[in-house]
């Protein structure tokens, strides 16, 4: 009898034993234990942009994840279903590189047709995973800047500042949990020979929030609208850089 063509639970048997004789027992069949192993197609990386959530979303420009599924009995072919979510929400960043680990949750394991199987179970490790975590990435959400205000000049004072932790500005691409903990940091320069609202130049910008995390989630991409306004020298002036006023919300 082929021992691995038996489903599980328990089995009679013929055997044959001295003379040519048959005779008959009962024996029991376990689960077979199998591994599963996830793989990308073309070695590419399960990549998103930072949405404030650890959901692996697979789409046209995501790679599927597949499973390989080792120990099968010949003959059997079988489908696993599994969960895939990276390990937090959060953009990670390891020198150069982005990555987040990749877990899996809610496995299954069932026939080629669907239907559940009773022959196999997935081995798990030490831990009681069974699936091993891949890696994966979240790269940071880009902010554009539509509107932003430097903290006001004095007329005939250098005509340019480095700002920081400034909130005065306005855009659309910061997800409303990070409104309160997103700030950036840019240079700015501006003509200082009249009063009155003039243009600002806007170079060298990037998030600077108190929050750390926030600097690795966000970039910051265009900034227009950039406008500073010059007072005159005995008006009490804007004084240097610094945070600046925050009249502005984020939109």
């Amino acid at each position: 009898t082929d021992k691995d063509k038996l489903n599980v639970g328990t089995a009679t048997v013929s055997v044959k034993v001295r003379d040519g004789v048959e005779d008959s027992a009962n024996r029991t069949v376990n689960r077979r234990k199998v591994t599963v192993t996830p793989s990308k197609n073309d070695g590419d990386t399960v990549t998103k942009v930072y949405d404030g959530t650890n959901t692996v979303t697979l789409n046209e420009t995501t790679p599927e994840i597949t499973y390989t599924v080792s120990g099968v009995v010949t003959g059997d072919k079988l489908t696993v279903t599994a969960k895939p979510a990276f390990a937090d929400e959060n953009v990670a960043k390891f020198g150069d590189v982005y990555q987040k680990a990749i877990n899996f949750t809610n496995v299954s394991i069932k026939n080629e047709d669907g239907t559940d199987t009773d022959n196999y179970e997935i081995v798990a490790d030490e831990n009681g995973v069974v699936i091993a975590p891949i890696m994966g990435a979240i790269t940071p959400k880009t902010i554009n800047i539509t509107a932003l205000t430097v903290p006001s000049s004095t007329k005939g004072s250098a005509g340019e500042k480095t700002v920081t932790k400034n909130k005065n500005f306005t855009t659309t691409d910061i997800l409303e949990k990070d409104k309160d903990n997103v700030t950036i940091g840019y240079k700015a320069t501006f003509v200082t020979s009249a009063t009155g609202t003039v243009d600002a130049t806007v170079t060298d910008a990037k998030v600077d929030g108190s929050n750390d995390q926030m600097t690795l989630n966000y970039v910051v991409g265009t900034v227009t609208g950039a406008k500073i306004e010059i007072t005159s020298s005995n008006h009490g002036g804007g004084g240097g850089g610094g945070g600046g006023g925050n009249s502005l919300s984020i939109k």
